[in-house]
């Protein structure tokens, strides 16, 4: 079943090369950071659920888990994603430290990035063609 409300969307691209453990976390930390640089694009709905006694805020958009083969891949996402100008967040293997002091300097010296993580947000029919090289991310 297709999704209606689809005009706009996430698309979170994985290093299908990294666990999945250390994934789950790049995605986490990528998005978050991706949804503050959206800002007032970004789109929630709140979830109640009464019996339990809690409200969810979710997307309204659609997030698409994609993977992609390699670093290189996720490297040429970013830049085609910098030069739509779309909103991207991306989470390299530097990004993991002792500190988060060390994880910037690391990442600031980083020549050659190794991708575990690109997010990107924009119109659909944008992403469309920057994602179709990607398969459904199966875990």
């Amino acid at each position: 079943m297709a999704y209606r409300d689809n005009a706009s969307k996430v698309a979170v691209v994985v290093n299908r090369a990294v666990g999945v453990g250390r994934l789950a976390n790049a995605v986490a930390h990528c998005c978050v950071g991706l949804a503050e640089k959206i800002g007032g694009d970004a789109s929630f709905l709140d979830y109640h659920c009464p019996a339990a006694g809690w409200t969810s805020r979710m997307s309204k958009w659609p997030v698409i888990v994609l993977a992609a083969k390699n670093s290189g891949q996720l490297s040429r996402l970013a830049s085609e994603a910098a030069q739509e100008s779309l909103p991207f967040n991306c989470f390299t293997a530097a990004m993991i430290g002792e500190s988060a002091e060390e994880q910037i300097k690391q990442t600031r010296e980083d020549a050659q990035p190794e991708y575990w993580v690109v997010a990107v947000f924009g119109a659909a029919e944008t992403l469309r063609p920057l994602t179709k090289r990607f398969s459904l991310f199966s875990g």
